[in-house]
């Protein structure tokens, strides 16, 4: 039993640094586009980490989530109570954060920008729909695109789940991942 939480832990060590890879492939992507000193071929081709750096942190994420998701399947006696604890698992890791920056974002865009931050804006970034409308997407800060996505796909994987009662969980890890990387690629 301990080479096997041993195991688990050194598969999930990996999977972070490919995760953490995969985030410094984008960070140079984005300094690769900020920069004014590099020639335009290096710019392009730098600026191509962003798309691949993507791609494989939401594919990476996919999996695990959808790992995290079938182990607690596993655990529970209903679909319906492992839907309620991923749900609770995933709104208290990330909520509480998101909700301090997006007050805070929308406060100095206000403030000091005199952007026109609506309720309509806000709303649909608290319930992470913001991606779904036109000029929404990147409109209190670019980057909560993503959290649009991660959101998305806490609804639709366990949805999926029900429909299909998951028989080859490895499979659907990789069709999850697979989901995953088109929703990323579509914007």
């Amino acid at each position: 039993m301990g080479n096997l939480l041993h195991d688990k832990k050194n598969k999930n060590t990996a999977f972070e640094l490919f995760r953490a890879m995969a985030v410094t492939m984008v960070l140079i992507g984005h300094f690769a586009a900020l920069s004014n000193d590099l020639p335009l071929i290096a710019k392009n081709i730098l600026y191509s980490f962003n798309s691949y750096g993507l791609a494989i942190f939401f594919v990476i994420s996919g999996f695990l989530l959808s790992a995290s998701f079938t182990s607690l399947l596993k655990k529970q006696d209903k679909i319906y109570s492992a839907v309620k604890i991923f749900f609770i698992k995933r709104i208290f890791r990330i909520y509480p954060a998101y909700i301090i920056s997006l007050i805070i974002f929308s406060a100095i865009l206000i403030s000091f920008f005199k952007y026109p931050v609506n309720w309509f804006d806000v709303f649909a970034h608290f319930f992470n729909i913001h991606n779904l409308f036109e000029g929404f997407s990147r409109s209190i800060n670019g980057v909560y695109w993503t959290l649009a996505v991660e959101f998305q796909w806490y609804f639709f994987a366990p949805l999926d789940t029900i429909i299909h009662k998951i028989k080859h969980q490895n499979a659907d890890c990789l069709i999850f991942s697979i989901y995953t990387l088109k929703r990323v690629l579509a914007v």
